[in-house]
């Protein structure tokens, strides 16, 4: 089994851990996503 890494988020530099997917690229940390996820949802009902 291959050892867990770990990465920044880009957003606010918190640690994650890099799941080695290639859609992986740009992954927030839980707290950005669902900042990110909430504005989406604004943008769309405005």
């Amino acid at each position: 089994m291959a050892g867990l890494r770990e990465k920044s988020c880009p957003m606010c530099g918190n640690v994650i851990l890099d799941l080695g997917l290639t859609e992986d690229e740009g992954a927030l940390c839980y707290a950005c996503y669902r900042k990110v996820a909430a504005q989406q949802k604004e943008a769309r009902e405005a």
